[in-house]
């Protein structure tokens, strides 16, 4: 009998007396018609010192598969610490259910035994009805079957909590310890008890437990039923009731699937209603594949022409073969059928099976347990429209996301999708995608951000300003400029008209007095006309500052009627009667500024009407003067002319001269040189400092993202934690998720858009300036926005202090910022980069086995990416998976990968193509498919389905798994170490 299904959960019961037993109730027949239709599928005869009840009737029952079991009574007495009383030990031998029956009846015929009166003799020579009154002894029995060959084909089970049991002696107790070393099954359905046999009662320590039992042992319960109607199958309550709990094991139903709670004795057994994964499977019978079947239109015979319908176990499926045998095919053609959105074939593609003509003939249907069904011809591809049924992670899908080492974004994505999978519906506000969901969520955030950033726009301009304004170059041109006009007002003070005295003759008296007084009124004319332009200008200066305003104010006005017209659109506003007046009203109301505004432009009409009066007056008293001179002769001409000149010396001194407030004269440059010293640092302080509070705040708003970003990944987060609490390591063994701020990838790039490396200094060199900006970044904790905000006033430090292209001259001076940087880019452009800190971000972080992502090699990231896709995604579609083990070695695979598999098959069915044994073997897969192609016969494919028990798959295994030999060999020393030699 085979069963392809590999290994299921089925009800045993191997505690069930005949009529052989004496108790016994009812009447033979009635026995094996409750055994025909019974709930238990594999049933265990128990009678005591013999098999006659099981010859009888076993053959009778072709429905059930059906052990031998003896039950002897020890005369090895059991003293209970409760009381003084002391009770005997009963204990079972499980028989191969293949031996002969006479190797069995020889066995238990050449024991000896010891009845009542103390008299012993062999089992063979008393009949059946002295039974009650014998005993035999146990560590006799034990040493008698490890002296045979049987010692493999027999199971010892001991009862712990019920009648003939050893829980009542201290677990010290030497001959406790001596009664469980040879056995090899624990009777109990107590939790305590079974985790105490499986090691898992804190209280005592592994090598304690090494001490006692050598290794973890199963337990298992039967229903010990002594009558003919007794619901065979059921458990039985305090009161020997029966009830709705059942001994479930996992494996085919033969002696070599039975052993196989000897190697997995937590995972095998299950004692309760039903095991999770039933339970799963009927409540999600649309998430398990039952079967894969393939038609062809005719048969050669060759590829698929023989394909079996292949039903699987709700497991895990391992799919093992040579290389080229057909485990890829099989694994695509179920992502095919199972409509896999991520369909990256290996063996459906145009470059391998689909160029054969043969593609088109067949015809491939998956079935889900929901009865499901879809068909599809082998060179059709998955519809994207439909919904996708299984999960499809094919090795050439895992090498694209994983093998490009200097992109990580398509394995972020993957992450990514994986931890959006983990926000409760109400959480993800309707978006897609997490992407979609962290830019809506930090929009608002993002458009104050880009705000803050406009006005420090206009706070680094002043800045720049005043920098250049304090380097030595202008305050130079400042020196420069003043000693040249001082050097001309010293020249012109040097030569001075030539004085003309005035003369004694008064004959043009009233003429002379005439131009004094129109020289007085040209005086008094541009005196009001300084006057109206310095007023004039101001009156602009403040217009426009005024424009500046009004100009905000409109920009926001237009920002809040776009906001207002968008609320007005919201649908949920609208479903809601809520009117966007209603939540904030806009008080707009530019009157006053208006009014001031109307009001400077009225004063400044009247400033430039007086100005043109005075400079049309200035050219009428002008005309005047020179119509008077024109009429003077003489000396009194010469003296005129004297006088003349000498205005225009002394204006010539006064434009020089100037005064604070005119730009280019002595006095403004010396004031100017005052403001370097003393006025220009404070206020250029000043306006660092408000650079630095404006700079905080907008880390502030980069911070607050990553806040979202944190408050986003919470759930996979918890998750993470729960699933690492339950394999009992911390999450940092096995990946750390944290919202951190990161440069973005392209920071040295976009720095080195305006900073030449061909002038000397700091930057110079392109690999030493990547070095010492590389060093920078280093430096700088961007947990800390102190430290960020130093980077670009490091930086802007490093390069004023940057010497010139003769570093060794004496006297050298300091290479200026604009000899730095690249041409048609200004210092103004550099500050607005470094201090909009767009190039810092928040960011979701990995690291994996202590390396960041982009550390991780190929294999470790797929590893990764697996294990995301097995424990923390909540998506529970069958995955189907291409050699997960690639690019791993054994003891990776082993630590980090097969916990997981392990953990993942109980709660979604997993298919895996693999050649490791630390997949097919220690993940302890339910089901093996072997597959095998005839590359001389037409490349037909055959498929071999059943458990790992089998000795079968078995055999296939050790014949073609590299490295599965010493696995499998691995198994039977464990079987060995207690069973004997094989």
């Amino acid at each position: 009998m085979t069963f392809p299904k590999g290994s299921e959960w089925r009800k045993w019961d191997l505690h069930v007396h005949t009529d052989k037993s004496s108790g016994f109730s009812g009447k033979p027949e009635d026995l094996i018609k409750n055994l025909q239709n019974c709930e238990a599928d594999v049933i265990g005869l128990n009678d005591y010192y013999t098999i006659d009840g099981f010859v009888n009737i076993a053959n009778k029952i072709p429905q059930k598969v059906i052990f031998p079991i003896v039950e002897f009574r020890s005369n090895n007495l059991i003293s209970h610490r409760s009381n003084s009383v002391s009770s005997k030990l009963n204990f079972h031998l499980i028989f191969d259910n293949t031996l002969e029956i006479g190797v069995i009846q020889n066995f238990l015929n050449s024991l000896k035994f010891i009845n009542n009166k103390g008299a012993t003799d062999l089992l063979a020579n008393i009949p059946l009805s002295d039974y009650p009154n014998i005993s035999i002894n146990y560590f006799d029995v034990v040493e008698e079957l490890n002296g045979l060959s049987l010692r493999d084909r027999v199971l010892i089970w001991v009862p712990y909590n019920e009648y003939g049991g050893i829980d009542g002696i201290p677990a010290s107790d030497y001959l406790k310890l001596g009664i469980i070393k040879p056995a090899d099954v624990i009777g109990t359905s107590n939790p305590d008890e079974i985790n105490f046999f499986l090691w898992k009662n804190k209280k005592f320590t592994e090598t304690q437990y090494e001490k006692w039992f050598g290794r973890k042992l199963p337990s298992i319960k039967g229903s010990d039923s002594h009558d003919a109607t007794y619901p065979i199958g059921r458990l039985r309550d305090s009161a020997s009731q029966p009830i709705e709990k059942y001994c479930w094991i996992k494996s085919d139903p033969t002696f070599e699937g039975l052993k196989q709670i000897l190697v997995e004795p937590e995972e095998r057994v299950f004692i309760g209603k039903e095991p999770s994964v039933i339970t799963e499977v009927k409540s999600n019978k649309a998430l398990y594949i039952n079967s894969l079947s393939l038609t062809a239109t005719n048969k050669t015979p060759e590829w698929f022409d023989d394909f079996p319908t292949l039903s699987f176990n709700p497991g895990l499926i391992a799919v093992i073969g040579n290389k080229g045998s057909g485990k890829s095919a099989l694994a695509d053609i179920l992502a095919l059928t199972g409509n896999s959105h991520k369909s990256t074939f290996t063996f459906l593609t145009d470059e391998k099976f689909l160029k054969s003509p043969a593609a088109k003939k067949y015809t491939a249907q998956i079935d889900f347990w929901d009865n499901f069904k879809n068909c599809k011809t082998l060179f059709e591809k998955p519809d994207l429209a439909k919904t996708e049924k299984v999960i499809y992670l094919s090795q050439h899908f895992v090498n694209q996301i994983c093998d490009i080492e200097e992109d990580n974004q398509n394995f972020k994505n993957e992450i990514n999708n994986v931890i959006f999978s983990h926000l409760p519906e109400e959480n993800r506000i309707g978006k897609k995608t997490l992407r979609e969901l962290v830019d809506t969520k930090v929009k608002a955030n993002t458009e104050r951000r880009d705000e803050l950033t406009t006005q420090m726009y206009g706070l680094n301009k002043e800045i720049v300003d005043l920098e250049l304004k304090l380097e030595a170059s202008y305050q130079e041109s400042i020196n420069n400029t003043l000693q040249e006009l001082e050097r001309q007002l010293n020249e012109l003070e040097k030569e001075p008209p030539v004085k003309v005295e005035k003369p004694k003759d008064d004959s043009t008296l009233t003429t002379t007095s005439d131009i004094a007084k129109l020289t007085e009124k040209i005086i008094q004319l541009e005196s009001e006309f300084n006057l109206s332009q310095t007023n004039l200008n101001l009156i602009v200066v403040e217009q426009s500052e005024f424009i500046e305003i009004t100009d905000r104010l409109s920009s926001f006005k237009d920002r809040f009627s776009e906001l207002s017209d968008s609320l007005k659109r919201n649908p949920l506003l609208t479903k809601y009667a809520i009117k966007a007046g209603d939540v904030f009203k806009l008080d707009y109301d530019p009157t006053p500024i208006l009014e001031a505004v109307a009001t400077l432009q009225e004063k400044q009409n009247a400033i430039q009407l007086k100005i043109k009066q005075v400079e049309e007056e200035k050219i009428k008293v002008t005309a005047s003067i020179d119509s008077l001179r024109a009429k003077i002769t003489g000396a009194q001409k010469l003296y005129q002319n004297y006088i003349q000149a000498l205005e225009a010396w002394e204006k010539k001194k006064a434009i020089l001269n100037g005064t604070t407030s005119t730009p280019g004269t002595i006095q403004f440059l010396k004031a100017e040189l005052g403001h370097v010293a003393v006025e220009y640092p404070k206020k250029l302080e000043s306006l660092c400092q408000q650079r630095n509070v404006l700079a905080n705040n907008i880390l502030k708003h980069v911070s607050l993202q990553q806040n979202i970003l944190t408050e986003i990944y919470k759930p996979m987060l918890e998750k993470l934690d729960e699933e690492c609490k339950h394999f009992n390591i911390s999450a940092d063994e096995f990946a750390k998720f944290q919202a951190t701020m990161v440069f973005s990838p392209d920071f040295e790039i976009k720095f080195f858009e305006y900073i030449t490396s061909r002038t000397r200094g700091a930057f110079c060199g392109r690999e030493d300036a990547q070095k010492v900006l590389k060093q920078f970044k280093k430096d700088i904790d961007l947990s800390d926005a102190d430290s960020i905000l130093k980077l670009p006033q490091q930086l802007i430090a490093t390069l004023k202090s940057s010497v010139d292209d003769d570093p060794d001259k004496k006297g050298s001076k300091r290479q200026t910022i604009e000899k730095q940087l690249k041409e048609g880019k200004s210092r103004l452009d550099l500050y607005y980069f470094l201090f909009s800190f767009r190039y810092i971000k928040p960011e979701f972080a990995i690291t994996f086995a202590d390396k960041k992502i982009e550390q991780l090699s190929p294999g470790e990231k797929g590893l990764l990416l697996l294990i995301f896709y097995l424990v923390v995604s909540k998506d529970r579609l069958p995955i189907i998976i291409d050699q997960p083990e690639e690019n791993l070695d054994n003891e990776t695979v082993y630590k980090k990968l097969v916990p997981f598999i392990r953990a993942a098959k109980k709660l979604r069915q997993i298919i895996i193509v693999t050649h490791n044994p630390n997949l097919a073997v220690v993940c302890d897969a339910e089901q093996v498919v072997y597959a095998k192609m005839g590359k001389h016969n037409n490349n037909q494919i055959s498929y071999y389905s059943g458990s790992l028990e089998n000795p079968q798959i078995k055999k296939h295994a050790l014949d073609v798994l590299e490295g599965t030999k010493p696995a499998f060999n691995n198994r039977r020393q464990k079987y060995a170490k207690e069973l004997g030699p094989n």
